[in-house]
């Protein structure tokens, strides 16, 4: 699938290559990006979002999320890669995006924290 381009708000954090586990913290109403180097055999896909990251744009290595405060604890977003010339997937990704208002005291605003 092709990404679309949207008009984004000003507040845009990028991660890119992120780890399994790791924390992304993104003040509410703004846009998270999460990117993979591009490779031409291989595809992303999301195959998990928690209700609070509602997708803006889709592509096959590079996915933006508007961030809203969710309703429940956050689950993780969960990214699939897959490779085009074979079945079965290859690897997946667990990140877990905190918006700011449920992050605790004490932790630096956008620091990407490993989950252990």
């Amino acid at each position: 699938m092709a990404a679309v381009p949207v008009d984004l708000p000003t507040s845009l954090r990028t991660v890119r290559d992120p780890r399994s586990g790791q924390v992304v913290e993104c003040p509410v109403a703004s846009c998270v990006e999460v990117s993979f180097a591009p490779t031409l055999a291989s595809r992303w896909r999301i195959e998990a979002a928690p209700g609070h990251l509602v997708p803006l744009s889709q592509g096959d290595h590079s996915f933006v999320f508007m961030v809203f405060s969710p309703r429940a604890e956050p689950t993780p977003l969960r990214l699939v890669r897959s490779r085009v010339d074979r079945a079965g997937d290859l690897e997946v990704r667990l990140v877990h995006v905190l918006p700011r208002d449920r992050i605790g005291a004490g932790r630096t605003p956008g620091a990407l924290v490993p989950v252990g």
